[in-house]
């Protein structure tokens, strides 16, 4: 028994310093939010290239609205070429100021306090696939991307090549069929992982650190260790049942209330 839980508990510091390589602390330009009591809380998703800045470029921007009481999570996509007040597009904001001007011009657009953020390095996606050992997902539509061809309906993405071409702006640079392709890779990953703890022990250490690393290279986020495990507990359910919604709906208030 002590074994185990001094196994457990190194997974647990693991976990927590190997997370530490994706937090970003709060810029003074923002103000600092707590999620410990709050019953909703929205999430700046902003999807990028290479590169954790601005400098790197932007594909897609969603709005994670979470509410732990109704158990539900409304996804909205933000076209990157939305102009706020008819000057600059959040594209604009985003390569001027990086995540902080996006999280205010977004705020500024939807009327809405934005709790937190996380920017996904869509390029990296596909490592973390590799690293939990490959997703399944439903293809609505079949498009080639080379040297792919993925066909409607159910498929399966083990390479981080693979993925690498789902993902990718060769279908005319769509950003929302990105942001789409994003999300269900996203969902599957978190699905895939979640599957997984009930079956991998907590000895197997090399499975978990490589989750771990690859996730620290793709993600950058101001949500701290403390609030990923509010996350986790509190809002597991409505991670769980996600809709897509369309920018601005009666819907996404009633979620976010």
């Amino acid at each position: 028994m002590l074994t185990l839980a001094g196994v457990a508990y190194g997974i647990y510091k693991n976990v927590q310093n190997t997370y530490q390589n994706s937090y970003i602390a709060p810029s003074t330009t923002t103000s600092s939010v707590s999620i410990s009591n709050l019953h909703a809380m929205s999430i700046l998703i902003v999807e990028t290239g290479s590169g954790s800045t601005q400098s790197g470029p932007c594909y897609a921007m969603g709005l994670a609205v979470m509410n732990k009481n109704t158990k539900q999570m409304g996804l909205v996509n933000l076209p990157i070429d939305a102009k706020i007040s008819g000057q600059k597009t959040l594209l604009q904001n985003f390569q001027t100021g990086g995540e902080n001007q996006a999280q205010m011009s977004v705020q500024s657009l939807l009327g809405l306090q934005i709790t937190k953020f996380v920017q996904v390095d869509v390029t990296k996606i596909g490592d973390l696939v590799a690293a939990v050992g490959g997703i399944e997902i439903d293809n609505p539509t079949t498009f080639t991307s080379a040297p792919y061809q993925f066909g409607k309906g159910n498929l399966s993405l083990v390479s981080a090549a693979q993925v690498a071409a789902y993902i990718g702006t060769t279908d005319g640079g769509q950003n929302n069929a990105i942001s789409e392709r994003v999300l269900k890779v996203s969902t599957a990953v978190y699905q895939k992982i979640k599957a997984n703890t009930s079956i991998k022990s907590l000895a197997d250490l090399s499975y978990y650190q490589n989750i771990l690393n690859t996730f620290s290279n793709a993600v950058h986020t101001d949500i701290d260790f403390s609030e990923f495990q509010t996350i986790a507990l509190q809002y597991n359910t409505a991670l769980k049942n996600a809709q897509k919604i369309n920018l601005v709906t009666q819907k996404k208030m009633e979620i976010y209330q």
